[in-house]
């Protein structure tokens, strides 16, 4: 009968290791690197669109900010109607 003293199981399982290293470094890991690169590109894409939405609205208020302060704003007077503070509308 053979005796195994588990030499062969701690070479079995440092083979097996060292193939799912190579295995990892060699096929997943370059996936994932392509994966999260091209995530990262979509993002940077999508975040510089939203900050350029927001520049332009601000562009937008600020052009009116300064026609309000220039005494181009259309100043609407209201009519009076005898409201007085505390009646039910």
């Amino acid at each position: 009968m053979h005796q195994d003293d588990g030499s062969s199981v701690t070479e079995w399982a440092n083979w097996m290791q060292d193939q799912i290293q190579r295995y990892f470094e060699q096929a997943i890991a370059p996936e994932w690197g392509g994966a999260l690169g091209q995530m990262r590109s979509d993002m940077r894409q999508d975040l510089t669109a939203r900050i350029h939405k927001l520049e332009v609205e601000l562009a937008e208020m600020r052009g009116e900010l300064r026609a309000l302060r220039a005494g181009k704003g259309e100043v609407i007077d209201l009519p009076k109607m005898g409201w007085r503070r505390g009646d039910a509308a």
